[in-house]
């Protein structure tokens, strides 16, 4: 994750813009990216958000499964 952050960060700033960051967070698999708060994504605001969204999608599948 930490390298596609890299490729999309063209101007090598460590930050992603609102588009660069939702279209990252498509592409990874994630819905709903598109709730950036700040105008540059920092890769640690990335991370973490990619994070939260990946233990909801496991949680949901746990639950899923208890069912």
């Amino acid at each position: 994750m930490v390298d596609m952050f890299k490729y999309y960060d063209t101007d090598n700033d460590a930050h992603l813009t609102r588009d660069e960051a939702s279209t990252l967070y498509l592409e990874l698999g994630y819905v709903g990216g598109d709730h950036w708060s700040q105008k540059r994504v920092p890769l640690e605001t990335f991370l973490l958000k990619c994070g939260a969204a990946k233990k909801d999608i496991l949680d949901n599948a746990v639950d899923d499964l208890e069912a």
